[in-house]
């Protein structure tokens, strides 16, 4: 008995990888950022008339949110690449195919194309479309596949030392980290030296991200506190034996949240990191002294989230912007 093919056994897109596609952050946009490669397979078990056969890639960003009382919303394309293995043919004509046919495709990808993200305010998602179009009366055969876009960072400059300082007659300081990426999940050693004529109260270091939304007539920001630390046990304390012209050195450590959404920079959608840093100081007459930090722009440090982590997190609803 004849049975009529299903959706599934005739066609389907099979990748040359398994998980997501990697994109690498190059020194240069005209470097292709990663590839993304696979095959169209048309399994026809009896002999199928096909107009064409076609494979579509698109990319679509979008935002969407509230603000006193009005709704906000937006959608821009990132990517669209389109492959045409079958010409399409006249109104009464097709390609008579019988057996397996495989179709391959590859495509390189910019350098600069965005993760994958579901989020409550913003999505951006990735999918390829296969359709076999068939002739008039018949029923054409789709299929589509999500693609799974993650970033990993390689550039030199973002794996190196970074350091902020302020030098000052009555207080002096050096914060570094040992580079300038750090995967969700990791621990931030922060090394830390202080010259100061005053005792050190505590040390306070925040992780912040920044996040904007824009529409074609609105533009939302806000920020989210993401990690804290307090060190209230920094330097030597008043009644130790220590000159109050000590250099201090003390290495802190920083856990990054696991579920994060990794630095973005899109039309539609902007998230980026910073290391806040203050310091409370105590005068030698145990009154507080002026507060050194980040609220007055002096120790921002600026870090960019491992990518390769970035589509994990934030697709499993843990994290939120």
């Amino acid at each position: 008995m004849f049975k009529k093919p299903t959706q599934q056994d005739v066609l389907r897109i099979s990748l040359g990888h398994n998980g997501p596609v990697t994109v690498h952050n190059m020194q240069s946009d005209d470097e292709p950022g990663g590839l993304l490669r696979g095959t169209v397979v048309l399994d026809c078990p009896n002999e199928l008339r096909i107009k064409a056969l076609t494979l579509k890639f698109e990319g679509r960003a979008k935002v969407m949110w509230s603000e006193d009382g009005q709704y906000f919303r937006d959608e821009r394309q990132v990517i669209h690449h389109e492959w045409h293995f079958l010409s399409s043919l006249p109104y009464n004509k097709a390609h008579r195919l019988n057996g397996k046919h495989c179709y391959h495709f590859s495509l390189p990808l910019p350098a600069d194309l965005p993760s994958s993200l579901s989020e409550d305010r913003a999505t951006i998602s990735y999918h390829l479309k296969a359709v076999a179009e068939r002739p008039a009366f018949s029923t054409n055969f789709v299929y589509k596949r999500t693609i799974n876009v993650q970033r990993e960072v390689l550039t030199p400059t973002l794996m190196r030392p970074v350091s902020s300082a302020r030098t000052a007659s009555s207080f002096s300081y050096r914060v570094q980290l040992n580079r300038h990426v750090y995967s969700p999940g990791a621990i931030v050693p922060l090394d830390v030296q202080v010259h100061t004529v005053c005792k050190v109260q505590s040390f306070v270091c925040v992780l912040k991200n920044y996040v904007t939304l824009v529409t074609a007539r609105h533009a939302c920001r806000f920020s989210h506190t993401l990690a804290y630390l307090r060190d209230d046990h920094f330097g030597p304390r008043q009644g130790d034996n220590a000159s109050q012209h000590d250099i201090i050195l003390k290495t802190e450590q920083l856990k990054i949240p696991e579920h994060l959404v990794a630095d973005t920079q899109t039309e539609l959608l902007r998230v980026k990191h910073k290391l806040k840093i203050s310091f409370m100081l105590i005068r030698q007459d145990g009154t507080p002294a002026p507060c050194f930090g980040s609220d007055r722009g002096q120790n921002h440090h600026t870090y960019q989230c491992d990518t390769s982590l970035r589509t994990r997190n934030s697709t499993n609803g843990s994290a939120h912007l």
